[in-house]
């Protein structure tokens, strides 16, 4: 069945809308570029995109938005479906004169390079790279290859995904891109956030500062907290900074693997309160009234606020001298 929208062109189907006479274009995202690269520990392929800050126009010099020459990198899972979000927050948060401002960061997101109609797919890659080796796999997992075609893409390979991004990725990044000396940022949400909390406890020399939300922990005998104690059996340094986070619907979630989540959750901040990790800075925040679904940017803008604080504009202090 289809019925026609009244004074418009669009058919609307049980398949969602038709266009029937409008022309259009895809939307570029000033600043990024996005290419593909092949990885030798995942035997895989991957789409990355790249977010580097645009020179401002020359009245923006004249009050004091500067853009620097070289910048810090932050790293963002999940590019597919997250990517333009991450870099929208990231331009917009230098320019804050009352949150706090961020620093400039140029913007790396690791996708996949799917066609259309291929989140399923997507599904089991990001589940492949992001579960620690020894995750249980969950039901769910089932249902996304049937719908994917039974591909055999494999589970819990956490170990060969970020030994792409310290030796294939970020040299490649940093050789190509203005970047400052300084070890890397990482966001990751969900399995995403797992992923983040497998590298903080490997001591991957290539990120110090991690933005970990909802870390997805969500079936009975889950091993990211014996990554931890391996991590804490191996000595007390860890020189990192991170930021973890909560919705607090979560906790009364309809899924029972979120409520698992949210309880693993309090068992990771009540071991790592127990801990004395040196040169570890970290925070935890539960955000009221959220869900898994609806707080992933207010992790990330928090996130950045503290792990990546900016200097306010000139501008912003004469204007609050003159207003004294």
């Amino acid at each position: 069945c289809a019925q026609r929208s009244e004074g418009s062109d669009l058919q609307l189907t049980e398949f969602g809308w038709n266009r029937k006479m409008i022309e259009g274009k895809p939307i570029p995202l000033p600043g990024a570029i996005s290419f593909t690269i092949d990885s030798k520990y995942v035997n895989d392929l991957f789409e990355i995109r790249v977010f580097q800050p645009p020179r401002l126009p020359p009245p923006a010099d004249d009050m004091g938005f500067q853009v620097p020459d070289a910048f810090r990198v932050i790293y963002t899972l999940d590019a597919n479906a997250g990517f333009a979000s991450v870099v929208g927050t990231t331009s917009i948060l230098p320019g804050d004169p009352d949150g706090g401002p961020c620093e400039y960061l140029i913007v790396v997101g690791i996708g996949y390079p799917v066609t259309d109609g291929e989140d399923s797919k997507i599904a089991l890659l990001r589940s492949r790279d992001m579960t620690p080796p020894g995750t249980p796999e969950p039901p769910e997992m089932e249902m996304f290859k049937q719908m994917a075609g039974n591909p055999d893409i494999g589970f819990g390979q956490a170990d060969n995904f970020l030994r792409f991004l310290e030796e294939e990725l970020d040299p490649l990044i940093r050789r190509e891109f203005p970047c400052l000396p300084d070890k890397a940022g990482l966001f990751g949400f969900s399995y995403g956030g797992l992923f983040a909390l497998y590298a903080l406890f490997s001591r991957s020399p290539m990120f110090d500062r991690y933005i970990i939300g909802s870390p997805a922990s969500v079936m009975e005998g889950d091993p990211i907290l014996d990554y931890e104690k391996r991590c804490w059996d191996e000595g007390p340094e860890l020189n990192a900074e991170a930021f973890i986070t909560l919705g607090s619907l979560e906790r009364t979630s309809m899924l029972s693997g979120l409520q698992l989540l949210a309880t693993n959750y309090d068992k990771l901040i009540a071991r790592l309160e127990q801990r004395n990790y040196e040169g570890l800075e970290w925070s935890a925040q539960e955000f009221e009234n959220e869900s898994h679904m609806s707080y992933v940017i207010l992790s990330l803008s928090h996130g950045l606020r503290r792990l990546f604080p900016g200097q306010p504009s000139p501008m912003m202090d004469d204007v609050r001298k003159e207003s004294e």
